[in-house]
């Protein structure tokens, strides 16, 4: 009989997934083993979502929603961030981006958060196009998973989808001065 069971999953393995610094097999190996790990899965979830949060509201405190009638969430995975952020100015409609596998779990997420109403989950790769009509453009936790190469493609396609007048926001995690300086 063969072993269908995905392979196994370490736990260095689900820290670099969070951080998108795996090789597409074994990202994809860390999705089906969550798939086949119920209980696993559903606290993976909630601590990426706890994170999201925390972004969500590091944004809205430092960021000026109040000119912006539409919000692209690019890469938002489930949605939590433009759920913090659509529950914070009622007035703003949202894009949720995402790879069409994604996008199911997010409309579900859309929906009991009660902002489906407001918010369209697209389904696409941002490798190739963005969704136009924005006002504001968020790519949280995004760039830093891709070569420069394809960063830039990426912030093309954003800048390809926005007007003159739309905004581009980066929540990407920094390197601290010391591990910088100590790397030289």
């Amino acid at each position: 009989m063969i072993d269908r069971s995905p392979p196994p999953v370490t736990e260095d393995e689900l820290h670099a997934y969070v951080d998108r610094e795996l090789p597409a097999d074994r990202m994809l190996a860390v999705e089906a083993w969550l798939a086949t790990h119920p209980e696993d899965a559903v606290l993976f979830n909630a601590g990426m979502a706890d994170v999201a949060v925390m972004i969500a509201k590091a944004i809205l405190a430092t960021y000026d929603f109040s000119s912006a009638r539409v919000v692209v969430d690019v890469g938002g995975g489930r949605g939590e961030l433009i759920s913090t952020v659509l529950d914070a100015h009622p007035g703003l409609r949202g894009v949720l981006y995402d790879l069409p596998r994604v996008i199911e779990a997010a409309r579900e997420k859309l929906g009991r958060a009660g902002i489906a109403d407001r918010c369209d989950a697209i389904g696409g790769d941002i490798l190739s196009s963005v969704p136009g009509g924005g006002d504001v453009y968020l790519l949280s936790r995004v760039i830093h998973d891709w070569d420069d190469e394809k960063s830039i493609l990426i912030l093309r396609n954003c800048r390809a989808a926005m007007v003159q007048t739309s905004r581009l926001l980066l929540a990407e995690r920094t390197i601290g001065a010391a591990l910088h300086d100590a790397k030289g």
